[in-house]
C-alpha cells in the first residue's frame, strides 16, 4: 500500500480500512484465534503508521486524532482481558468513517 494509492485516499477511505483491520482483530480476538487477531493487529498499525505520514494531514487536527485513535487501540490490544476501552468502541468509532467513505463512493 505505501507504494500505491493509500496517499490518494481519501480521510474517510483510510480510516475505513483501518477499521476493517480492526473489526478483524476483534472477530477473531473474540474466537481465540490469537495468530489471526495479532496478524490483524499489526496491519491496523501498519494502516495507521502510513495514514500518519501522509503528508496532507501534516500539522492537522487528524494527524493528533490518527495517533490517539494508534495509542488507544495499541494500550487497549496490550492490557489484555482488561480491555481499558471495550473493543466495540473501535469498532463503532471505525464505522463512521466506512458511512463517509461508502457516500462519497456514491457521489462519484
Amino acid at each position: 500500500m505505501a507504494a500505491g494509492r493509500w496517499f490518494e485516499f481519501t480521510l474517510a477511505e483510510q480510516m475505513s480500512n483501518i477499521g476493517s483491520e480492526v473489526n478483524r482483530y476483534v472477530k477473531w480476538k473474540n474466537r481465540n484465534q490469537e495468530d489471526l487477531a495479532q496478524k490483524a493487529f499489526e496491519r491496523a498499525l501498519e494502516l495507521m503508521n502510513l495514514s500518519m505520514q501522509d503528508k496532507k494531514f501534516y500539522n492537522t487536527p487528524r494527524l493528533k486524532e490518527i495517533g490517539r485513535i494508534k495509542e488507544t487501540f495499541i494500550d487497549t490490544v496490550l492490557s489484555g482481558e482488561n480491555y481499558s476501552v471495550p473493543l466495540d468502541f473501535f469498532q463503532k468509532y471505525f464505522l463512521d468513517f466506512g458511512i463517509i467513505a461508502s457516500k462519497q463512493r456514491d457521489r462519484r
